[in-house]
């Protein structure tokens, strides 16, 4: 592993959002959930590991993920599909995590069932205009710390090459909507 070290669920260093499941353990416990844009899947293989839902279905649209996935030699990784998400058939699930751009959000939204949709995403005035087809349920933010997973300072963010770097510490927020029937 390098200088880096992982946390035991991760498949790479890369920003994982781990500190965010006390978070939304009430709305995910004992549910099936939806994690669209999962990248590897960290997130729902936590959920899973303890003991929140095993019922999780991960969707990743972008084949370089889903190869270093299979690069990897990961074999737990079975619940992710590598899909289109604009041509998507969105399995039914009871809470769905949105994990992607925000130009995909407002067709992802009109296709979803009712449910809890988790908005994991920063939000913006487009953003805004789009989510408010949901009903707003409650706006969290919270802390989370990825020091022990990685580098001091700044993580460099290694996919494909980008030269994003994030802090490794500091708050996040996410929005909780539900979408009801029509």
């Amino acid at each position: 592993m390098g200088d880096n070290l992982i946390h035991p669920i991760q498949k790479w260093p890369e920003r994982g959002p781990l500190d965010l499941i006390p978070v939304i353990s009430s709305y995910v416990g004992g549910k099936t959930v939806c994690d669209i844009g999962c990248g590897a899947g960290d997130l729902l293989y936590e959920i899973r590991r303890l003991g929140l839902s095993n019922d999780i279905i991960g969707i990743e649209n972008d084949e370089w993920m889903f190869r270093t996935i299979g690069e990897s030699g990961s074999k737990d990784r079975d619940f992710i599909l590598m899909e289109d998400l604009y041509d998507l058939e969105i399995p039914k699930a009871d809470v769905y995590l949105l994990w992607v751009p925000i130009h995909l959000y407002g067709d992802i939204i009109d296709r979803i069932p009712p449910s809890i949709v988790i908005d994991c995403i920063e939000d913006g005035k487009d953003h805004k205009k789009l989510m408010s087809r949901l009903t707003f349920r409650e706006k969290i933010t919270y802390e989370y710390n990825e020091e022990p997973y990685s580098k001091k300072g700044k993580l460099k963010n290694t996919y494909r090459n980008r030269e994003d770097l994030w802090s490794l510490k500091g708050e996040r927020t996410i929005t909780v909507y539900e979408k009801k029937k029509d």
